[in-house]
């Protein structure tokens, strides 16, 4: 049973499921990306944006690979790598309670994925964000707007 508008299978299938519109199905987070990126560029702020909304908000298994995915397509484009550091990362970050359950999660990614950390580097957290949270990000970039 799906508790959610946007979920992430165990094998990576991105869902969306809007309550009056037939469902949107992406077949792997690359896939994902690569809609999301189409969406961008047209100034589109269609299924992609909101299905990537819910599944921060939601704290989503698998949402991290989704924004890894994303940052990995955005990597020639300073602008996009920049909204996604503000967007969605900031959102799984700001989410209450969320920063804890993934901090790990974005801290491996960070040092494994150039992009995502270039991503990474466009968030501005301050002090409604933890002080232990802030101090493990800022060696990846992020600003700490609280001192």
């Amino acid at each position: 049973m799906i508790e959610s508008v946007a979920y992430i299978a165990p094998d990576g299938q991105c869902e969306y499921h809007p309550l009056d519109d037939p469902a949107v199905v992406w077949q792997s987070p690359d896939a994902f990306a690569e809609a999301w990126m189409a969406e961008r560029r047209s100034d589109d702020l269609g299924p992609t944006w909101t299905f990537l909304w819910h599944a921060c908000a939601d704290v989503q298994p698998g949402v991290v690979t989704v924004v890894i995915a994303l940052a990995k397509a955005a990597a020639d484009d300073r602008q996009l790598l920049s909204e996604i550091g503000a967007g969605p990362l900031e959102d799984l970050i700001r989410h209450a309670g969320n920063n804890h359950e993934l901090l790990d999660e974005i801290e491996r990614a960070a040092r494994q994925e150039p992009a995502f950390r270039d991503a990474l580097a466009s968030m501005w957290l301050s002090s409604d964000v933890p002080g232990h949270v802030r101090q493990r990000l800022v060696p990846f970039g992020v600003a700490d707007l609280s001192v």
